[in-house]
């Protein structure tokens, strides 16, 4: 019998597995289907293919978002690893069942379209008409680095599941509007990984590998430094920097985020300055801490309220 806190992770890993699964399924799968229903535009069928996966995300989110976190994309453990907020110890295994989840997903589409719609290659992205490689790797960094920073901030901001849930699957849904018809919106390497190996289409299999686990790692640096950033008089604190809404304090937060280090960033950052009180406040809190620094009065009684 494992411990409970083996138990604990083998249930994470698994929501895991179960979420890339359906997120590196439905999304290749929309775009096959959508090629398949000839009587569909062209913007049509881009709307499907942005819709779906978007749904899928925030679905997956709403089920395990207090379970694993619902990262379901390398991508995303790689931002919070990179912002500081999720163990080290976790991030390999988190990223070996993503991989498990996406290659399942790949085998999927291959028994369930293998002759269908052989131009959709199972699904795989691809790079609009004249784009080369290495734009396609910045446009993926720009939107895989867009899409993390709005899950970092509906973490940060919000406890509510279903919320985080429509803002990260929303930003997803959009993000695929804008630039699949450009990059193949990707922006999660075990997506475009599963239908490419199990279609053969491996044409420009390296930007989707490149460009969102670059962005993603991009993203959680900039949202760390926005969280450490010193106030000053021309760049004052951001929401960020504030320890009561950094987290919100009814937030459930991710198995793994570092609690311990966030707390030692907020510390470091609060400033407190006696000159910006006015003189009641300043006598108040000096009362009190001398109440704080002599709790007994001179007959040894513990007193019942500051001095005064």
């Amino acid at each position: 019998m494992g411990s409970s806190g083996d138990r604990g992770s083998k249930v994470k890993l698994l929501a895991e597995l179960v979420g890339t699964y359906a997120i590196s399924l439905f999304g290749p799968s929309a775009i096959v289907v959508g090629l398949l229903i000839p009587s569909l535009s062209d913007l049509q069928r881009l709307v499907f293919a942005g819709m779906v996966p978007g749904i899928t995300l925030a679905l997956s989110i709403i089920v395990f978002g207090k379970v694993s976190g619902s990262h379901v994309n390398p991508a995303i453990t790689v931002t919070f690893a990179s912002a500081g907020g999720f163990k080290r110890g976790l991030i390999a295994p988190y990223i070996l069942v993503q991989l498990m989840g996406a290659l399942l997903a790949g085998l999927t589409l291959k028994l369930a379209f293998d002759s269908a719609a052989p131009a959709a290659h199972l699904g795989s992205n691809m790079l609009g008409p004249g784009v080369t490689p290495l734009q396609g790797i910045v446009l993926e960094v720009i939107d895989t680095a867009a899409l993390c920073l709005v899950v970092h901030h509906a973490i940060a901001f919000s406890s509510d599941v279903v919320k985080q849930g429509a803002a990260a699957g929303g930003t997803l849904s959009l993000l695929i509007l804008l630039f699949g018809p450009v990059s193949g919106g990707s922006m999660n390497p075990f997506r475009s990984l599963g239908p490419a190996l199990f279609s053969g289409y491996l044409d420009g299999l390296y930007v989707y590998l490149i460009g969102p686990m670059t962005g993603a790692a991009l993203a959680g640096f900039i949202f760390r430094m926005e969280r450490l950033r010193p106030a000053s008089r021309s760049l004052p604190k951001s929401r960020l920097q504030d320890a009561h809404r950094l987290v919100n304090p009814h937030h459930l937060p991710f198995p793994g985020e570092n609690l311990r280090e966030t707390s030692r960033c907020w510390s470091r950052d609060f400033k407190f300055d006696l000159r910006e009180l006015h003189e009641g406040q300043r006598l108040a809190l000096l009362n009190y801490i001398a109440f704080l620094l002599q709790p007994f009065d001179n007959c040894g009684n513990l007193r019942s309220k500051p001095l005064h």
